[in-house]
């Protein structure tokens, strides 16, 4: 247990130093799942740094969605795709392997606001008093922002 708890400790830490929101997203995505860890120093312990990071990615990824351009993640993507008018070797082949290359990544495919949803329930059943007792323990600001993010982005309920 102490290994692994340090472990997800240095994991956390090394959170804020990820320059992209594909790589916050893919790191929180992975972060659900220690969620549904049935060891309880893992997943309960861990509790609010867990949901602090993907909360933040989400509130991150959906900044850029009221631009019906897929978020920050979509439009990532959409400038790689656009490229360098003055780049000969891209051009048109680059911008489809771009493309094709996003729509074939299933983590920038994956909704981290169901993985996060999915991974709170599992380690509620999971468990159980342990689970409510920390979501007891998580601060207020912290459980606010947790609300928000589990609420569909603003463009996709008017949909």
């Amino acid at each position: 247990g102490g290994l692994m708890r340090t472990f997800v400790g240095v994991w956390l830490e090394a959170c804020d130093s990820l320059r992209s929101v594909h790589q916050r997203k893919l790191c929180s995505l992975a972060l659900c799942v220690l969620l549904t860890s049935a060891d309880p120093a893992v997943a309960v312990a861990n509790l609010e740094p867990i949901i602090v990071v993907a909360t933040g990615a989400l509130a991150e990824l959906d900044g850029g969605a009221a631009s019906g351009s897929g978020g920050v993640l979509g439009q990532q993507w959409q400038r790689g795709c656009d490229g360098d008018d003055e780049d000969e070797d891209a051009g048109e082949g680059g911008a489809q392997r771009l493309r094709a290359a996003h729509a074939a990544d299933q983590a920038a495919q994956a909704d981290l606001r169901a993985a996060l949803r999915d991974a709170l329930r599992a380690a509620e059943a999971t468990h159980g008093a342990a689970f409510a007792q920390a979501m007891g323990g998580v601060h207020a600001h912290v459980r606010t922002q947790l609300e928000r993010a589990l609420q569909p982005p603003a463009d996709s309920a008017a949909q």
